[in-house]
């Protein structure tokens, strides 16, 4: 994930198609589960090795 990536920023990742990409059709509250386990892991930093 890009670092500084915004919730307003990964729904519109999440709801655009991509080129090449499958559309998957998620409802609005999976969107925000996904959306908040992207931004904790956003808050937790690096992880030691990666």
């Amino acid at each position: 994930m890009t670092p500084g990536m915004t919730r307003t920023g990964l729904t519109i990742a999440l709801t655009t198609p991509h080129a090449g990409m499958p559309m998957f059709r998620l409802t609005s509250e999976q969107r925000a589960d996904i959306i908040a386990y992207f931004l904790s892991l956003q808050q937790q930093g690096p992880q030691p090795g990666k």
